[in-house]
């Protein structure tokens, strides 16, 4: 797979075409972009969202 991910962004950046891609952690981010991926998101809206949660719950106990 990552791969495959490594020789989509190359063709993409050959075609002049902008490559993006979803990261689940940090260190994915940051391969990602090292390969090309101009653009990266990073997390996924209902990991944000719990983590939050979380420190909010903390800060409040």
């Amino acid at each position: 797979m990552q791969k495959a991910l490594r020789r989509a962004a190359d063709q993409l950046r050959l075609l002049g075409k902008p490559a993006g891609i979803l990261a689940t952690s940090p260190e994915d981010a940051r391969r990602y972009r090292d390969w090309g991926y101009q653009f990266v998101a990073a997390g996924v809206d209902l990991g944000l969202l719990v983590k939050a949660a979380d420190r909010l719950s903390e800060q409040m106990a």
